[in-house]
């Protein structure tokens, strides 16, 4: 039987992985705030990498995430999700055939995401 605990660390643990890749993604050369996403510096609002950098600051330790509700973890894996998916799309990938780190971690996540509804649903 699946637990909230199980649920939990499942989620911390597939997050690593679009940490990473985010992180290795963003220009932080010419951040301000060295990645550090702040809401009220207008830099931060109109950068091209806001909401990814807004998603790595919040999700970045792991200590952060252990203080984030079930759902916030859940939204966290969402974004995710599309993040990778995107990053799978611009390398033409096909995440259903192709058995690359990112289209394997996109079939990971969204075996996860389905456990996850079928918990919220029992």
């Amino acid at each position: 039987m699946v637990t909230t605990v199980d649920i939990r660390e499942r989620i911390i643990a597939m997050l690593d992985f679009p940490r990473r890749l985010v992180r290795s993604e963003m220009d932080l050369y010419e951040c301000p705030h060295n990645g550090e996403f702040d809401n009220k510096d207008h830099v931060c609002i109109e950068c091209a990498d806001g909401p990814e950098c807004e998603w790595l600051y919040a999700t970045d330790t792991v200590a952060a995430l252990d203080s984030r509700s079930t759902p916030q973890l859940a939204e966290a894996l969402e974004f995710a999700i599309i993040s990778v998916a995107t990053n799978a799309v611009k390398l033409n990938h096909d995440p259903q055939q192709c058995r690359c780190q990112v289209c394997a971690w996109i079939q990971q996540a969204e075996v996860l995401r389905s456990e996850i509804q079928q918990y919220r649903a029992s």
